[in-house]
């Protein structure tokens, strides 16, 4: 210990004793991860200030703590992709328009989950989802429209099931449009391994997913633009059904070099895909949990990329994050109060160096976001750009002993989680015993009964409740009857349209590649092309590998 860190201990128990009188009626504060967080920080409690050239160094430079890029918001701000997509493809479009004229230059898009799970929209199993939770996409046409009078911007597609299916429309859609795969930018939400945990869209067993997920990665890599990411890692579910920061990350980190375990047997160098992959984390009101959440995971990633598989790129070891705050932090009582939670969430996730944003609209308890709740999500972080500070300078939190200390200890409790799941089997065995399942949900129980006894306060929920608090009058989302039977009238003029010889051949092409284990996406490419529809192609790769049976109904 340093003279300076001797001098603070010491400081610091001498400042403890003085004031022990009105100390004694303040109880310790211990959080979900099981961290206490001190009263008071300083020089001794912060190792990463200690070892600046290990632990932290410069932004844009190994190991990344303080950025993933050199000029960080002083360069450009984060961008801004606010969730859209309900009803079918043009409606869908009108509301990207709209967006798209009040500054919004990255489209996230929401998947019915006909679409997610293979079906399509005239499928009887389906009808009442048709357009609901998200847009109905059943065949290119679908997708050309969605893109009709819009630039080729990046697009998140939230698919994770379905993905190689949807991407290979994109694909087919670009040509259509008379460009190719390496014009189209964004991501696809495709992390398998995170829905058979926590969302239940999955449609083949882990491996056939497994299988078309590397096929994905190597195809992009080989053809499509360095701005694409066919594999974006998602922390914000585990979130969603209990994770607390350190689990969310561990979780992520071990379903990241699962995918990357593959893509090497596979025979891809890791120069050459790992770049490819990008996460995407949730962030609640813990503003500074979230921002050393961040840090932690950029220098826990760097590491593992550069020592476990050799990575020399800096390319290879940056992780790249998206965060999002909605889910479970945003309350049906009280829904305005969503707006300010919204805001405080992503403070946390800029300060700790996120690539892009978005807030789920305060309504998310009751609806899709309408107009209104959509516009206020986009303002918010427009103000948070524009009007505040965050942008002035790179990393403000850097060498905070306290944010120091807080990046230190969610990476330890971390790579002891990741250390659990190796020691169960990894990841697929964990999630065939639903072990990872039944540690999220001992999680949720712990924080629902906190919040039951008051112990986790909610504003306006369990804390300073209000008689009216139900009284705001909302203005909600009202789902289109309508669509289905339009998307199943659609379907039937494309299917008596198209080019049936071509269709054909097209199916068959791809019926002998999935029976041969070859590389997929130029056979759903072609029949993508050819007018063949989700659930068309969904039925070729489900007979060949079947339909999942949930894996978490049986917990260890």
């Amino acid at each position: 210990m340093s003279e300076t860190e001797d001098n603070f201990v010491q400081g610091r128990e001498a400042w403890l004793e003085r004031n022990q009188k009105q100390f004694s009626t303040i109880e310790p504060i211990v959080d979900t991860m099981g961290i206490e967080h001190k009263m008071l920080y300083g020089p001794s409690d912060a190792q990463a200030t200690n070892l600046y050239d290990q632990q932290l160094g410069f932004p844009g430079s190994f190991p990344f703590t303080r950025g993933v890029y050199s000029g960080m918001y002083r360069k450009a701000p984060w961008r801004i992709n606010q969730y859209a997509g309900f009803g079918a493809a043009q409606d869908t479009n009108e509301r990207w328009r709209f967006l798209y004229e009040h500054g919004q230059q990255v489209f996230n898009l929401a998947l019915d989950l006909p679409t997610q799970m293979g079906y399509d929209s005239d499928d009887p199993e389906v009808e009442a989802e048709v357009g609901r939770a998200g847009v109905a996409i059943d065949t290119v046409d679908d997708l050309v429209s969605l893109l009709e009078g819009l630039p080729m911007v990046p697009i998140y597609f939230n698919v994770a099931g379905s993905a190689p299916i949807i991407m290979a429309m994109l694909i087919a859609a670009a040509k259509i449009k008379g460009s190719g795969p390496e014009s189209i930018m964004g991501a696809f939400t495709n992390d398998i391994l995170t829905t058979y945990v926590c969302r239940g869209t999955w449609i083949y067993p882990p491996e056939a997913h497994m299988k078309l997920i590397t096929d994905m990665v190597e195809y992009s890599s080989q053809y499509m633009s360095p701005y694409f990411y066919p594999l974006n890692i998602q922390g914000v579910y585990f979130r969603s059904v209990g994770a607390t920061q350190a689990q969310e990350l561990a979780m992520v980190i071990a379903d990241a070099l699962c995918y990357v375990d593959w893509a090497i047997e596979r025979g891809l160098g890791i120069d050459t895909f790992a770049r490819r992959l990008s996460f995407f984390f949730s962030c609640g009101p813990e503003i500074f949990s979230e921002a050393a959440k961040f840090r932690a995971a950029r220098r826990w990633w760097a590491g593992l990329m550069r020592e476990r598989y050799g990575a020399t790129e800096a390319e290879s070891m940056r992780l790249k994050a998206t965060a999002a705050t909605g889910g479970r932090y945003f309350q049906a009582i009280e829904p305005l109060n969503n707006l300010v939670r919204g805001a405080y969430g992503i403070l946390g996730a800029v300060m700790g160096g996120a690539q892009a944003t978005f807030i789920a609209g305060y309504d998310e308890a009751y609806a899709l976001p309408n107009e209104e709740s959509a516009m206020l999500g986009l303002r918010t972080l427009q103000i948070l750009q524009e009007e505040t500070d965050l942008t002035r300078t790179i990393d403000p939190l850097g060498g905070s002993w306290y944010v120091e200390s807080l990046t230190d200890q969610i990476q330890a409790k971390a790579e002891a989680i990741l250390g659990e799941i190796q020691d169960h089997g990894g990841v697929l065995e964990c999630i065939r015993t639903g072990w990872t399942r039944s540690q999220l949900d001992a999680c949720l129980y712990k924080q629902h009964e906190g919040i039951q006894k008051g112990e986790i306060a909610l504003v306006g929920v369990n804390k300073y409740c209000s008689d009216d608090a139900n009284a705001y009058d909302m203005e909600l989302y009202v789902h289109d009857e309508e669509v289905q039977a339009a998307q199943s009238r659609r379907l039937k003029e494309i299917r008596s349209s198209r080019d049936q010889v071509a269709w054909r051949k097209a199916v068959d092409s791809l019926e002998r590649a999935v029976d041969k284990g070859e590389n997929l996406i130029n056979y759903l490419v072609e029949v993508a092309l050819a007018h063949a529809s989700v659930g068309e192609i969904n039925s070729v790769l489900e007979k060949h590998w079947g339909r999942f049976a949930d894996p978490n109904t049986k917990v260890a």
